[in-house]
Formats: C-alpha cells, structure tokens, sequence
C-alpha cells in the first residue's frame, strides 16, 4: 500500500545533496538527529562493535535486539562515553560528534543513558543527586527546592516508586524493579533530546512494564527520541517502535518492525544468525559452524 509519508521521507533522503527543493530541509532534518555511522568499538584490540549505523529522529522509537553478548551493553557504554573502548566512526547531535565529547558534555547535549546495571553511590541520597544532576543539565533555571521537589515525588509517584525513596542512598536498598523505575524518573525529569536505555525491562514484572510502557511514550509525545536495547521481545508488545534492528556478533544482521519479533517468537536469534552467512532458510544447516558460540 502507498504510503505519502514513508514516499516523502524516502524522496527527501535521496535528494539529500542534490535537490535543492529538498537540501535546506533534508540537512536541518539530519541535524536534529541522533546518527550513529559505522561505528566500531574494541576493548584491549579485540573488536565487540563491528560497524554499527543507526538514525533515530526525534519524538522516534527504535528497539536494538540481541541476544547476550552481541554487543548491545558495549554499545551503550560507549554512547555513554566511558573510556574502557576504543571507538572509531561518528556519532552526531545537534551536528556535534559526540565521540570528542566527555560524558557530561553529551549529557548537556541532550544525551540520556541507562544503563543495564544501575551503579550504586554509598553516601548520596537519591534526591541530593536528582538536585544536582538536573542543576548541571540546566544552569540557567532558578533551582527552587520546594517546587522541584514536589516534581520529584508526583513523577516518583506516577511510577510506583516507594514514597520514601528520595532519602535512601543511590541504588542501594532498592530492588531491581525499583532500580529501573529510578532510570526512568530521570529521564522524565531530564527532558533529554534523545534517551537510551539497556534492558529497562529486566527485574520488572508485568505492572512494572506497562508502566515503563506509558512513561516511554510520555517521553516520545514530548520529542524525546527512544532507543531501547534490549533481548526480550515482551516489553515491544507494550511499546510498538518505528522500527527493529537484530543485533548479531556486534553488527545489525536484520532491520524491519513487527515481523522481526514473529520470527524471533517462531524461531529465536539463531534464525538471523542465516543473514550473516548468506543462508535464506530461517533453519540454516551451516549457523552453528558459522558462529561455534550460537
């Protein structure tokens, strides 16, 4: 079926640099998004991130699969700016390549990162460090402690947080679930230009999952771009994303939407292990000499 928008966004991209109708548009379109090209990551020479090219808009959800040790936690470390890797490729916002960037500097961007395990810091109360945090992103705001902490717990509340989670310490005393919820607040009360999260579906029960769910999309309705990482296909029943990449020994084997997660439902991970060695049968013979570790 003929789609105007999906024709008009595939015109636009393929007169990028040549049609002048389209030129002014298609850079400040291009500008505004999160572009991820080529990019390899390696940690002590042995490489994790083969190659990896992504393009998120904003106010778009895309989901990154993947199943255990594929890449995807790499991948998001070194979105974070952690300096255990060596990253080679581009990775722009606002027209900025982030790689140059410290952390903080990507985060004043408008990056948000969570991570898959939250870091626990012994001795800082969860709402002296929400204080802080939203002081750096946003120094030219009045911080007044009354008012934002009233935002703090009717977010906190929306997201089923215990109410007294804002006097414990950074992650500790918190269950999983909890951990993740935490992830989340910052995130609506950060406002960033463009979130990724690692497995914020892990240690939460079904509740605890539409909840993630609504908040998502509260983030997306706000301009926010949303990338979830993650192995489990259940939480992309609640959240339907534009669109789905598989990511297999560090490269994105397959992109698409829902049909993505019917064959992973029919057939798992190893089914797209046959993209990588040319195989067209979802039950490829050869996948398991392909890929020893499958």
């Amino acid at each position: 079926m003929f789609d105007p928008g999906v024709h008009r966004e595939r015109t636009i991209a393929k007169n990028f640099s040549t049609h002048p109708a389209y030129a002014g548009l298609a850079r400040r379109i291009y500008k505004l998004m999160l572009v991820i090209k080529n990019l390899k990551v390696s940690i002590e020479n042995k490489p994790i991130v083969k190659g990896v090219s992504l393009e998120i808009r904003p106010g778009e959800i895309q989901a990154l699969m993947g199943p255990n040790g594929s890449g995807k936690s790499t991948l998001v470390k070194t979105l974070a700016g952690l300096d255990l890797y060596q990253a080679k490729g581009g990775v722009a916002l606002n027209g900025r390549q982030l790689l140059r960037l410290s952390p903080d500097k990507r985060a004043k961007l408008g990056l948000f990162v969570s991570f898959q395990e939250p870091i626990n810091i012994s001795g800082v109360k969860a709402f002296h460090f929400l204080k802080e945090a939203y002081a750096k992103l946003f120094p030219q705001q009045q911080l007044l402690i009354s008012p934002f902490k009233e935002l703090v717990l009717k977010e906190a509340d929306k997201l089923k947080l215990p109410s007294d989670f804002w006097e414990k310490e950074l992650n500790q005393q918190f269950s999983g679930g909890e951990r993740k919820r935490l992830e989340m607040l910052q995130a609506l009360l950060f406002k960033p230009k463009y979130a990724i999260f690692d497995e914020i579906d892990s240690g939460i029960d079904l509740d605890g999952l539409k909840l993630m769910g609504k908040a998502i999309t509260r983030l997306q309705q706000q301009g926010t771009g949303v990338v979830l990482i993650t192995h489990h296909p259940r939480i992309l029943k609640v959240i339907k994303p534009a669109k789905i990449h598989v990511l297999v020994d560090g490269q994105i084997v397959r992109s698409g939407n829902s049909e993505i997660l019917k064959r992973l439902e029919r057939s798992g991970y190893k089914s797209f292990y046959c993209v990588m060695c040319g195989c067209q049968k979802e039950e490829c013979p050869k996948h398991l000499l392909c890929h020893p570790e499958a």
